[in-house]
């Protein structure tokens, strides 16, 4: 078998046999469309996060949370998603990823992909990211005061500024 349906069989095996306990269960699938075989062959194993890699648009949720359906009954609790952002077109979109489905939990960013997709290097310091991880922080939070129906809270923002744009902290002292 491929080092894909070895790795699918493993996580399958551990999904079914090894007590978790308390911890959530949470699996990275392939992009689609291999990864609906690990949808297909993972999800039966309780698990509660599907993280989707190279999310690029609300497309990529709509048909996650559509396999999902197809495969789950209507009795199985809501399984969560967690959006990979890995590339710049994945950063303009986030706030379209992030409110694409009430199941996206958050969002994650995948540097290595993403800093490959720039052409650019992975610093110490994270430069690279800044306005990326910025960006991506900025787009949940609002997504999240959106789905509050809290639109106009902006008591987040001088924290947002304070904690991840710190070219910008002596502005906000």
């Amino acid at each position: 078998p491929s080092e894909k349906d070895s790795a699918r069989i493993l996580v399958r095996s551990a999904l079914r046999h090894v007590n978790f306990g308390d911890a959530e269960r949470m699996v990275r699938i392939n992009p689609f469309p291999v990864g609906i075989k690990d949808l297909q062959q993972l999800l039966p194993g309780n698990v509660q996060t599907i993280l989707i890699p190279k999310c690029e648009s609300a497309a990529s949720i709509l048909e996650a949370e559509r396999e999902i359906k197809n495969i789950l009954s209507p009795h199985k609790s809501k399984v969560f998603l967690l959006p990979i952002i890995e590339s710049a077109l994945g950063v303009v979109r986030a706030f379209e990823i992030a409110t694409a489905s009430q199941c996206v939990c958050g969002l994650a960013i995948g540097l290595e992909d993403y800093t490959a997709d720039l052409g650019v290097q992975r610093t110490n310091e994270g430069a690279e990211s800044l306005v990326t991880g910025g960006r991506e922080r900025l787009q949940s939070h609002v997504s999240d005061l959106h789905e509050r129906g809290d639109d106009e809270d902006v008591r987040g923002d001088a924290h947002f500024i304070r904690n991840y744009l710190p070219e910008r902290r002596h502005e906000h002292a």
